[in-house]
Formats: C-alpha cells, structure tokens, sequence
C-alpha cells in the first residue's frame, strides 16, 4: 500500500510539475490553475488516506522512542547481576539516554530546519536503533552506559523532528485531534514495552551462554525493542519531504508536486475528473522563504554557516513575540521531565523491591520510602541473583502503561477546546497523586496511584506537544522543540540521577519535589498565550 506514494518523492517532482505555470487553465475540465497561500493549497489536498498513513509511520516513529527509552527501566532488575549495578548505577543508566537526547533533540532539530525533516528523521531513527541493538552485547556497565549515550543522541533527534514533520502535513480543522492521535502512539509504545519485557525477560534460559560472553533474555529485549526504530526509519524511506518546509527554502514547485500527490491520495476519483487547481504557493505571512543552505553556499562554509544558523536561530526564540511561550515552555519542559521521568523510570524497579520484601517478610503492608530503610537496617539484599525477576512486577507495569489510556481518549475528543486546562491541570493532579503515592502504605494503593499519576501526565505531555508546535514558525518550530527537549533531557537525568542518590536513604525528599514542580508548573502554563485559533505559518 505505502508504495503507492513513489509519485510524489523528489525524483518524480520534474515530471508532475512539468507545465505548471502561475495561472494555468485546464484543457478537460477548464479549471483554472492558481497560486494561493499554503493553508488554502493543504485544504484543497484534504485530509484523508494520506494522513491516516502517515499517522501510522510517525506513530510508529514515536512508539519506538517510547519503546527506546523505558526499556531501561524493564530490564534494571535484571541487569543488575549482570552489570553488578549499584541504586546510583541504575539511576545513572536511566539517565544517561536523557543526555544523548539533550546533546541529540538541539542538534537534529535545528538541522531539521536546514535539510529537511524526513531526511534528519530517518537519520535520527537510524542511528537510535543502530547503537541500541550494539548496546546489547555489552558485557560491562560502562560500555553499557557509553552506548545508550549514542543511542539517546538518536532518540533526542527524532522526537522534536516527527512532531514538525508530522504537522505541517495537516489541515488547520485536523492538526490538533491528529497531533493528539500522535501522542497516543507514545502509550502504544509504553504498553508494547511492558508487554515484551513480561514475555522476553523471564526466559531466563533463552540466549547464548559461552564464558565471558553472556546474550541472555534481557539482551534480546533490548534488540526486540531497538528494531521498532529501525524499521519505521524505512518506512518513512516511502513518504515525500514536507510540502511547508519545501516552500521555506524556495523549492516552492517541489512543494505543489507533494500537495498534488496528497490530493491525488486522498481523493482518488475526484482528482481523476478534476486536477489539483493549484500552480503555485506562497506563505501565510510575508516573512518570505529562506534558501538552501547547501545549495546556496560551498561546502567550505557549510559548518560556519550551520552553526551561525543555529545561534540565530535559538536567539530568535527568546525575541519577542517569542520570548514569552519560549520561557514558560522552557521552564514546563524541565519540571514535567524532571516529575515524570523521575518517577516513571523507576516503577519497574520499586515494585520489584515490594514484591522481595513481602516474599521476605510476608508482609504487604510497605510504602515506597519506608522499604530502602527496611533493607538497610536488616542489612539484607532483596535479591538473589541466582532467581529471576518475578512476573507480577511486569504485570503491574503493564497495568500502569495501560493507564495512560483514558487521557489520550480524552484528549482526543477535547483537545480542540482544552488545550491550556489539560496541560495546566494535568500537572497539577498529577503532583497530587504523586503526594499521595508517598503516604500510602498498601502495594495495591500504591499501584492504584501509580496507574493515576501515569494517567494525569499524559494530559499534559499531549497538549504541551500541540501547543509548543502551533507557537512557532516553520523556521523555528524544530529549533524550537529541539531547544525545549534539552531543558527537558537536563530534568529527566536530574530527575533519575536525584532519586537514584536518594531513593535508599532520603525516598521522601525526592517524592516531595517531584510533587511539588509538577504543582507548581500547572500553575505556570496558564500564562501561555493561546494558540488554539493560530493557523501554522
């Protein structure tokens, strides 16, 4: 089916756009051919199979970043033996692919706004399932660590660049409901990466076994997890570059071809009456197109230029009208990272240290922070590295991921009129919940809250990706997401560094604080100015 989409890729571009002059009138049907504003040429291709597809392949794209990055957490309790880790090791492990995506969303983002987004996203999925497949046949913790680094600069590039590129293919009426359709691929992604690690990891006998070099069940999670990027990076090979973003660096009749080629999909027997009556496009906003910075300029000045670009470009973000958005957005991404990711990460590990403890001390009656305390005091490990991993924590994290359900039907269904009220109230409840899980003394409450929290804060990471992509310019929106992933990368490694250091000795402290900013940033992003009647420019 996806190949029907070869006519409308760069090769083919000469062929569809021959003949297209600014005013053209068709000789079946006299319609006259015209050039009109890129909103209106969009809407003229229409929403429909075209969109639907590539929902598909960038939901797929953002599933495995999903998939890429919580897979570290499934497979902590089984490592640990392996690489002998330490609570300060795992947090460390959990943060480490945050700072390849903080070094990964600022680089692949900006030159995504260069080069193109399809290219710089294949790239990025690429290079994400590539080091993650290596990173398996790692035998030591520091090896391990180095490349999950390499695999986190893959998965930082392609979270900013799918949301541009996935935008600028949707009809103002479709852009939020779609985007929102988008986010909920990230659920997809938590839910598959539950599901593997409850079907993979417990077969503790599959593998390769010989000496020194160990491939066990836990190795083959992460290749099974790791092979989801490289496959939707191929797929993406099938789809055409951004019509916008062609129109940004004056290939404005590249861009028509795609538009047709959309329309051509979308309303298949319509356009074999009736040809796509745009010639030309021009952009909603008189900032003009930018040219190709290779084309335009020898490869000597290539890396000067590239790098002036993305100084400006970050520059311009906090220029007004910018500023404002720029600052809360930044400070939002941070605190939401910094709560989610904090907790998130560490789940699997939690419960499985429950599960010990009651094995232990027939006794079910613990709380998250009282438990580290327990084992320090009884000078005893809740593990032996001759069992595995018993399944039920890989239940209750399969319980948790289906929890973010509810939010992204909901979102779905009324992001169109709550755009600021999920992101802001999402946080909030979400900071509540995470109080609560702190004075809960039962393992079935805690996972009761923990299915909670992890529905709240889907509320707000659907909406912030809309709002932050309706904000900005064409030119700026990649640079844009980009810039505020670092500041989120920076709260996620701070976030599981933080409660790594903590979690055995000060578990209250670190809980507070990830209550405490969630809270406090749902009260700050109502000061977001309204983005839900802006058309993307």
């Amino acid at each position: 089916m996806l190949n029907e989409f070869s006519p409308i890729l760069a090769k083919d571009v000469e062929k569809v756009t021959a003949g297209y002059t600014e005013v053209e009138c068709s000789e079946d049907t006299g319609l006259q051919r015209k050039k009109v504003p890129y909103s209106e040429a969009i809407n003229i291709a229409g929403f429909g199979r075209f969109q639907w597809l590539l929902l598909l392949v960038c939901g797929t794209a953002n599933a495995s970043d999903a998939i890429e990055i919580l897979c570290v957490s499934f497979l902590l309790p089984s490592a640990e033996c392996d690489l002998h880790l330490s609570s300060s090791d795992k947090g460390w492990l959990s943060a480490v692919i945050f700072i390849g995506m903080m070094i990964g969303s600022y680089l692949w983002g900006t030159l995504g706004d260069y080069f193109g987004r399809r290219i710089v996203l294949v790239t990025a999925l690429l290079f994400n399932g590539g080091f993650g497949c290596l990173s398996s046949l790692a035998q030591t913790f520091p090896v391990f660590v180095v490349i999950r680094l390499f695999s986190g600069i893959g998965v930082g590039g392609s979270i900013p660049v799918v949301w541009s590129y996935f935008a600028e293919f949707q009809t103002e009426k479709s852009r939020p409901r779609q985007m929102c359709f988008l986010a909920s691929f990230w659920m997809v992604g938590n839910i598959v990466t539950a599901a593997l690690a409850w079907i993979i990891i417990p077969q503790v006998h599959i593998g390769f076994f010989s000496g020194h070099f160990v491939f066990n069940s836990w190795r083959i999670f992460v290749v099974v997890c790791s092979s989801f990027a490289i496959l939707s990076a191929l797929t993406l090979l099938l789809f055409p570059e951004s019509p916008m973003f062609l129109l940004k660096k004056g290939r404005e009749q590249e861009a028509v071809a795609v538009l047709e080629g959309i329309y051509q999909r979308n309303k298949p027997n319509l356009s074999k009456k009736v040809p796509y009556k745009v010639s030309g496009l021009y952009t909603d906003v008189s900032d003009g197109s930018e040219p190709d910075l290779v084309t335009s300029t020898g490869w000597c000045r290539f890396t000067t230029e590239t790098a002036q670009g993305m100084i400006q470009q970050t520059a311009d973000l906090f220029v007004p009208p910018n500023r404002r958005p720029s600052v809360i957005l930044l400070v939002i991404n941070f605190t939401l990272a910094f709560g989610y990711y904090g907790l998130w990460m560490w789940f699997p590990e939690l419960f499985n240290r429950m599960t010990k403890y009651a094995q232990l001390h027939n006794n079910s009656e613990v709380d998250v922070c009282s438990l580290p305390v327990e084992i320090i005091n009884t000078n005893s490990s809740l593990y032996n590295c001759g069992n595995s991993v018993d399944t039920k924590v890989f239940l209750d994290s399969f319980i948790i991921s289906l929890s973010n359900l509810p939010s992204n039907v909901i979102t779905i269904l009324f992001i169109h009129q709550a755009r600021r009220i999920f992101l802001s109230g999402g946080m909030a409840l979400a900071g509540v919940s995470v109080f609560l899980i702190w004075i809960v003394k039962n393992r079935t409450h805690n996972l009761i809250l923990s299915c909670l929290f992890g529905c709240l804060s889907m509320f707000p990471y659907n909406s912030l990706n809309v709002i932050t992509a309706e904000s900005f310019t064409t030119n700026l929106r990649a640079t844009a997401m980009g810039f505020f992933l670092v500041f989120g990368r920076i709260g996620a490694i701070l976030g599981n560094v933080v409660f790594g250091q903590l979690v055995d000795y000060h578990c209250t402290i670190s809980v507070l604080m990830v209550a405490g900013f969630l809270s406090g940033s749902g009260l700050l992003s109502l000061l977001i100015p309204r983005t839900d009647k802006r058309t993307l420019k």
